[in-house]
């Protein structure tokens, strides 16, 4: 919370814990807000237009936005009406940020803690899992509140999906964005907040099928590419530098070469100390020209590495996929594994901590999204 500086977002100042005899308690301070929750709003008799309601949508979605574009992304977890702050001049704010939780701690498979509010959170929150578009139903179930009064418990519901379409006044699009919103499966959601807010300001048609692509936002002097759309995600990591090839010769190697290299020679072994050489060479070529390629959808997940002239390719069903995470202490690398090896493949031990850090949430997050029907039903690609 102290790294985050939006001012939607008041300022945090300190914390503190208090022990009682049965309990520990601990204390977020923040910033003071003017202003009545949306929930205090409501219970005030307060109703708001479409256009009134639209407006909190948007400025969410910018909070929203900014929260889940940090290293690592935070999410929320927690969004609903008592969560909301409005002032007199109709600015919205974002408070209680006790829930939230960063998506580098938990990888594909691993559980989380049960964290949220019934009615404002997404089926994939029950079991322990929160993405990006998490937030996002939280922010649907609060606008429903808002136009409807009623907590998102009280309502209908028809095949899972909250059906509210006969109580509410809103325009055709406003209710579709709202249906998007709302959606139990996390495939059919809006993917991310600039999609809801560009389709909420009249640029996107979720009937369509949404190839939205983008570059996720690289952090400072990385190489790498990650092209995403609803159904499909692209990584694409770079032969490093020469310079950073060259690299690999520390103090510690070139002392080690040199060491050998004079014992080899002095010994009138020529072929062990051009070995030795041909070795250290090699490493500084497969550095400065590996390529590594990964392509996901729905059915295939395939992972490419290059090298000059030679490949090698994996390719399994998504479902195959059992965990990726980061691993390894002395020289961490990317790394997934399956359910039909007991070995595990890696990639991406030349990048630093946070590019890795970044890959495996990109794809942790997108592997989340494939359809129950897919893991169900999958079979080897």
């Amino acid at each position: 919370l102290a790294n985050l500086h939006h001012q939607a977002i008041p300022g945090y100042l300190d914390y503190f814990d208090r022990a009682t005899a049965t309990d520990r308690y601990f204390f977020l301070v923040q910033e003071l807000v003017v202003g009545k929750s949306l929930a205090t709003l409501v219970e005030n008799r307060w109703r708001a237009d479409e256009a009134q309601v639209q407006d909190i949508a948007e400025q969410i979605l910018h909070v929203l936005d900014y929260l889940h574009q940090q290293a690592p992304p935070v999410i929320h977890r927690d969004i609903k009406p008592q969560n909301i702050i409005r002032d007199e001049n109709g600015r919205v704010y974002l408070v209680d940020f006790g829930a939230v939780q960063d998506v580098y701690r938990t990888t594909l498979i691993e559980g989380g803690t049960f964290v949220g509010t019934v009615g404002y959170m997404p089926p994939e929150q029950f079991r322990g899992e929160a993405v990006a578009a998490s937030d996002l139903y939280g922010l649907g179930a609060t606008v429903l509140f808002l136009l409807t009064h009623r907590s998102p418990t009280d309502l209908p519901k028809k095949r899972m999906k909250l059906d509210f379409r006969d109580r509410v006044h809103v325009s055709p699009t406003f209710a579709q964005w709202l249906e998007t919103m709302l959606e139990p499966a996390i495939e059919d959601r809006f993917e991310s907040a600039p999609e809801a807010l560009a389709f909420l300001l009249g640029k996107r048609n979720p009937q369509r099928d949404r190839i939205w692509q983008y570059e996720s936002p690289k952090f400072k002097g990385s190489r790498v590419v990650v092209q995403k759309t609803a159904k499909q995600l692209e990584i694409e990591i770079p032969p490093a530098t020469l310079r950073s090839a060259i690299a690999f010769l520390n103090p510690t190697r070139i002392f080690i070469l040199l060491f050998w290299s004079t014992f080899f020679i002095s010994a009138g072994m020529a072929f062990p100390c051009i070995s030795f050489w041909l070795a250290c060479l090699s490493c500084i070529a497969y550095r400065a020209s590996g390529r590594v390629r990964l392509k996901i959808d729905r059915h295939t997940f395939r992972c490419q590495w290059q090298w000059l002239c030679f490949s090698k390719r994996v390719e399994k069903h998504p479902t195959q996929i059992t965990w990726v995470k980061v691993i390894g202490d002395d020289n961490p690398a990317c790394g997934f594994g399956t359910d039909d090896r007991p070995y595990y493949y890696c990639f991406g031990s030349r990048l630093t901590s946070i590019e890795q850090e970044w890959i495996v949430t990109e794809i942790s997050t997108f592997l989340r999204r494939v359809p129950k029907v897919d893991r169900i039903h999958g079979t080897s690609g």
